[in-house]
């Protein structure tokens, strides 16, 4: 069965692939190996040697396509999960007709990036648990534990067992100095058919709010990825590991063109950690933080649509202590520029527990820069990417134009770059509250009874409840939510109905809302 999580518009979706046959590629062994070891983080063991990349390949006369693919091939290896010591027989049964595998649970590939037999794959592919038996490019098979898993990126590493020989790694590329138009390769196993290499272009990078993890900055590549390339390898024309495949868009749940892979700059200090810590130990700041649009900025009276704004402030958090105020925008982070907030939240999580960093920060006409000592993240419940539970008739049209998916925690639809795992559900609202209309909102002073009934919290200690909205109002194309509860209008607190009715009114039709939904906080436009 093909595992797929979320996206589907007219039956788009993104496929998370995990599938594997038994039938192996005969390949040349690797050719002589070249210590290179790559930059470490204090504490950290020291990474196993890889191989020199070959020269660059701008016109491929001193090192053609073959001679990349002869040397990374080895690297490149097949993943089955089993139960009951019980092998998948493949995707296909006689005449080509799909057929489900007997005791295999998924299917897919990995990369070596250590000659004593650590691999790196997606976590989807060995989640369902059982035994996973890794198989090398020349037939060779052996069982793998898992070092650490990372569901928040979909990446796992694993150590193979009962390696008596050198294995072929691959060395690691910057991810960052990928362009569009560079040419990739996609190494993985392709509906099980066996390893296969395709080749394309990065169409982009930095691709962020795809619903597919929590953490995602993925290079989009139309190299030709299809159900259980999940944990293969991206290769540059240098012969380097410059991604992991992890997804792809798909009306059918074959390639489109349309691949996600997650960049070698993610991966590398995740697998760092795993190997420190057994876990990913990442940055906290303590911030919740939003996109600014055109429309936002213009409407709070920002000079451009730049860097992030914060809209809430976790009680002693680091960024507390370092004096962020919510309404900040945060425009750089060290000599990063800013461009979303999903960037953010990488460098932060990148950086680490107890690194500094320093905050450009713009507080009306003031500019300031702060330096903040980074906490570490505290757990945060999150589920791997599983096939969607929503039904297709419960599922809505995400307004930043995405097919219809179910959000896993923290993605909110409508919130282009908010992701915060205090989001939650809509509430259902008794149908005996009745409110006053402003802008379309159905809004009633927050007291004790709407309190208890639609679960707001503690900390929100006033405001006017959305129990209601007009079909078609500014209010619903805002995209307010029964339970929302109003905090502020145009920076200025607002204790109830009416004095959210006499604020909308003074701001003329064009109202900046502070929005309390659930633990988080959001800014919406009402025009």
């Amino acid at each position: 069965m093909l595992a797929l999580a979320s996206l589907g518009l007219a039956g788009t979706t993104f496929y998370l692939h995990q599938q594997q046959s038994d039938e192996l590629a005969r390949l040349r062994a690797a050719q002589a190996v070249v210590a290179q070891r790559p930059p470490q983080l204090p504490g950290t063991p020291t990474p196993p040697p890889v191989r020199d990349p070959l020269p660059a390949a701008a016109d491929l006369s001193s090192a053609s396509m073959a001679d990349v693919v002869e040397r990374v091939l080895p690297a490149v290896v097949n993943i089955a999960t089993t139960r009951g010591g019980v092998r998948g027989q493949g995707p296909f049964g006689p005449m080509g007709v799909p057929q489900g595998g007997h005791g295999a649970d998924s299917l897919g590939s990995g990369v070596i990036v250590g000659d004593d037999g650590l691999v790196v794959t997606n976590h989807h592919v060995i989640a369902s648990g059982g035994t996973i038996l890794v198989t090398l490019s020349d037939g060779h098979e052996y069982p793998a534990t898992i070092v650490g898993a990372d569901p928040q990126t979909d990446m796992a590493l694993l150590r193979l067992q009962g390696v008596e020989r050198p294995l072929t790694p691959i060395p690691y590329g910057d991810s960052s100095q990928l362009r569009q138009g560079d040419v990739v390769l996609a190494i993985g196993n392709p509906f099980g058919v066996g390893q296969t290499v395709t080749m394309g272009i990065v169409s982009a990078t930095g691709r962020a709010d795809m619903g597919i993890a929590e953490y995602e900055d993925f290079i989009q590549t139309d190299a030709a990825i299809n159900p259980g390339n999940s944990g293969g390898a991206l290769i540059s024309m240098r012969g380097e590991l410059v991604g992991i495949n992890t997804a792809i868009l798909s009306r059918t749940g074959g390639s489109h063109g349309i691949g996600f892979s997650i960049p070698s700059n993610m991966l590398r200090p995740i697998v760092e950690s795993l190997l420190r810590h057994g876990k990913v130990v990442r940055g906290w700041l303590g911030v919740t933080i939003q996109d600014i649009t055109p429309d936002l900025a213009s409407a709070m009276g920002l000079d451009a649509p730049r860097g992030v704004i914060v809209t809430g402030i976790e009680p002693g958090s680091p960024a507390e202590q370092a004096g962020v105020q919510r309404g900040d925008r945060i425009e750089r982070l060290d000599a990063e520029r800013l461009l979303s907030s999903a960037q953010l939240r990488n460098l932060v999580a990148t950086r680490g527990a107890g690194a500094r960093i320093q905050l450009a920060i713009a507080r009306g006409a003031d500019r300031r820069t702060v330096e903040v000592a980074l906490g570490e993240r505290p757990p945060v419940a999150i589920q791997a990417p599983v096939a969607p539970t929503v039904p297709p008739q419960a599922r809505t049209q995400d307004p930043r134009g995405l097919p219809p998916f179910g959000l896993p925690p923290g993605l909110v639809p409508g919130v282009p770059g908010l992701t915060d795992p205090g989001m939650r559900a809509q509430p259902s609202v008794p149908r005996d509250l009745r409110g006053a209309d402003v802008g379309g909102l159905q809004v009633v002073d927050l007291d004790t009874r709407v309190r208890a009934m639609l679960g707001i919290p503690p900390d929100v200690r006033a405001g006017a409840v959305v129990v209601g909205l007009r079909p078609g109002s500014s209010g619903e194309q805002a995209g307010l939510q029964p339970g929302d509860v109003v905090v502020e209008v145009n920076r200025t607190p607002v204790s109830g109905v009416a004095q959210l009715q006499h604020e909308y009114a003074r701001a003329g039709g064009n109202a900046v809302l502070l929005v309390r939904r659930g633990a988080a906080t959001l800014y919406v436009l009402m025009r």
